[in-house]
C-alpha cells in the first residue's frame, strides 16, 4: 500500500516478470531499487509504475532521503537547462526558484525522465517536491499537474 502525495492510498501491484522489456529513462532511475527489493516504510519515495487506476504495476522505487521536504505548486515561468534552474510562480504570485540536479526526476506525459530532460512550457502547471541540498533549494521531483 502506498499513500500518494495527495493523501490517497493506492494498492499497487509489484512487477513479477523482471525480464519484461519496458522503457525506463536511465537518468530517472538513478538510485532506484527494484520494487521487490525496496523494503523501507514511512519514507517519501518516487514510485515508478506503468498502468492506470487500479491496474498500476510498480517497477521500482526511489527514496528521496531524510528531508525535510517542501512541496510547492504553481506555473512554470522558465526552465534553463544550462544553469539547471526552474522558476515558477506559486498561487500567491510569488516566484519560486529551484536548482535542477542531475538526479532530479520529472514526471511527464511520456513517463518519468531525468530532471534535465524535462521540457516544460511557460505556464505549465507543476508541483515540485524539494529539499535544501548543499545550501540550494533543489527540485527532487517535478510533477506535472493535469489540466482540468
Amino acid at each position: 500500500m502506498v499513500k500518494t502525495d495527495s493523501g490517497v492510498e493506492a494498492d499497487l501491484k509489484s512487477m513479477v516478470n523482471s525480464r519484461l522489456k519496458i522503457a525506463f529513462d536511465k537518468s530517472a532511475r538513478t538510485d532506484a531499487a527494484a520494487a521487490g527489493d525496496f523494503s523501507r516504510s514511512g519514507e517519501l519515495v518516487i514510485v515508478y509504475y506503468f498502468g492506470f487506476g487500479d491496474l498500476r504495476t510498480v517497477v521500482a522505487m526511489r527514496s528521496l532521503g531524510p528531508g525535510p521536504f517542501t512541496q510547492s505548486a504553481g506555473k512554470v515561468v522558465s526552465f534553463d537547462k544550462k544553469v539547471r534552474a526552474l522558476t515558477m510562480t506559486d498561487q500567491s504570485g510569488g516566484a519560486q526558484l529551484f536548482e535542477v540536479a542531475s538526479d532530479s526526476v520529472a514526471d511527464t506525459e511520456m513517463g518519468a525522465v531525468g530532471g534535465l530532460e524535462f521540457r516544460p512550457s511557460k505556464g505549465d502547471p507543476v508541483q515540485v517536491t524539494s529539499a535544501v541540498v548543499n545550501g540550494n533549494r533543489t527540485a527532487l521531483f517535478i510533477g506535472t499537474v493535469p489540466a482540468n
